[in-house]
């Protein structure tokens, strides 16, 4: 990991992990504790994401991309009618594939399975899809209400690795399920407003993880957040999860490959943060 381009925050409390972000778009690449390095491809469009695509290395095995960046910039209301396209987005990504043949291209994307689009990530190597992975519950009611949410996915490792891939606010998830008491599962998430995952058989982290690769759109806005204060706030949100996530499993850090998004209204883009959240997070 190149720290030159990477702010490192200091931490007042030791007992806190210790965090470096890339504040940036681009072609950035961090390892986990444990050797496993990715390539991490920030973009906030799809033409910036392919423009920076081209220039992965034949040598890096995880090349991956934010939080749905084929749809990049569109509202919810308009991806069914752009099937066709990010369909053909998909294509374009597993046709480069077959230049690297030993890379794995992890790309967030919405899934057309059944009527409603899922939030999903496909592993592409070689020019075929060999997994993928469906987002268990959003971050707000218009995402839950847009998107076929699969509360009981089965866990995603990266391959031939014990790292977790994890999309977006199903890393605020995992850190109840990590934190909490079995017993008492079920009722925090009927206060928090998740009654549909109430009695399922959720799993976001498997027992033997070591690590979490962090696909996301992070920072969405907030009607919590306060103008001029929203990057402190969403940064605060990521230390506290990884936190909790590292108290109550075997995680030792977490890499976050983000974006931000570009459609929002005019009031929500006030309390959005600019710049994407690409970072390390590690236990110390």
């Amino acid at each position: 990991m190149c720290l030159m381009y990477w702010e490192k925050e200091v931490r007042k409390y030791k007992e806190l992990p210790e965090e470096w972000y890339f504040r940036d778009t681009g072609v950035f690449r961090a390892n986990f504790e444990n050797g496993v390095e990715i390539t991490g491809v920030s973009a906030n469009s799809w033409e910036d994401y392919l423009e920076h695509l081209y220039r992965v290395r034949s040598s890096d095995k995880y090349v991956v991309s934010p939080e749905l960046i084929t749809c990049a910039g569109m509202n919810f209301e308009d991806l069914v009618k752009n099937e066709s396209l990010i369909n053909e987005r998909i294509e374009e990504v597993a046709v480069l594939s077959k230049k690297y043949v030993d890379t794995y291209f992890l790309l967030g994307t919405p899934l057309f399975v059944n009527e409603r689009p899922r939030n999903s990530v496909l592993v592409i190597k070689s020019g075929e899809i060999v997994s993928a992975t469906n987002k268990r519950h959003g971050a707000t009611d218009e995402e839950n209400g847009f998107f076929e949410m699969v509360p009981e996915e089965v866990p995603l490792l990266l391959p031939q690795t014990k790292v977790a891939v994890v999309i977006c606010s199903d890393f605020g998830l995992a850190s109840l399920y990590a934190g909490c008491e079995s017993e008492l599962v079920d009722e925090v998430l009927r206060v928090s407003g998740k009654t549909d995952l109430a009695g399922k058989d959720v799993c976001v982290l498997p027992e033997n993880v070591e690590s979490v690769l962090l696909i996301s759109c992070w920072g969405v806005g907030s009607k919590y957040v306060e103008e001029g204060e929203q990057d402190q706030y969403y940064k605060n949100q990521l230390m506290s999860i990884a936190w909790r996530i590292m108290k109550g499993s075997k995680v030792k850090d977490v890499i976050v490959v983000d974006r931000v998004p570009t459609n929002l209204s005019e009031e929500l883009m006030k309390v959005t943060p600019t710049k994407p959240y690409n970072g390390v997070i590690r236990s110390r």
